[in-house]
């Protein structure tokens, strides 16, 4: 029942879904939760320790989104993925989203997400574990230049679709008997669950090893 939602991340894709049709259950039965929120409810705020993504399902009104980070507000409509990074690193809000009516929304722990998939293995793992990589490593850049701060909202649909693009060519590589990776091509590919990586963008954000 709720696999559309979990296939709905711009990130994902079906390609992905049948790698591993097993854990994608496993993930719809044991890590998506659904909530409400009621009107006027602040579902998380600026500053606060973000352990799940939040994804709207089912509102009369949509939710409303600030920053101080931005100028303006958002609009956020059914269906959008808020707070992705905390799936795979210690993330604090860097905004705060706020119900206009009553709200339904699934949520994901980042814990019981990565928890799961490690403990499963197999082929989508590694894709999801290198997707997580390639999503912090366009964060980072996007921290630190002038394209535009660094929020709770998702990936825009061109970046997620070159992030998966990506992620699957070095899935082709991994798997090809034929093809020598070197060093230099998997550099910050190595080890992500099982190792241990860090990051930091000032105090706000700190890239953990969830194993």
């Amino acid at each position: 029942i709720y696999m559309p939602v979990l296939v709905s991340a711009r990130w994902m894709s079906e390609g992905l879904m049948e790698l591993d049709e097993p854990l994608m259950l496993k993930l719809c039965d044991g890590v998506l939760r659904e909530q409400v929120a009621t009107a006027t409810q602040e579902i998380f705020m600026e500053g606060g320790e973000c352990s799940e993504v939040v994804i709207p399902t089912k509102s009369r009104r949509a939710l409303i989104y600030g920053s101080s980070k931005l100028r303006h507000l958002e609009v956020i409509q059914e269906g959008t993925w808020l707070c992705e990074l905390c799936l795979w690193a210690k993330w604090e809000h860097r905004g705060q989203l706020e119900a206009t009516d009553m709200t339904h929304y699934m949520a994901i722990s980042g814990e019981d997400f990565s928890t799961t998939i490690v403990q499963h293995g197999g082929p989508l793992f590694q894709q999801i574990r290198t997707i997580g990589l390639l999503y912090i490593s366009l964060a980072e850049s996007r921290d630190s230049d002038e394209t535009g701060p660094l929020t709770d909202l998702p990936l825009s649909a061109e970046k997620a679709e070159d992030v998966r693009e990506r992620a699957a060519r070095f899935g082709q590589l991994r798997l090809s008997p034929s093809r020598k990776v070197s060093g230099s091509s998997m550099i910050g590919l190595g080890s992500f669950f099982g190792g241990r990586r860090s990051s930091r963008f000032g105090s706000q954000f700190v890239m953990v090893d969830r194993a």
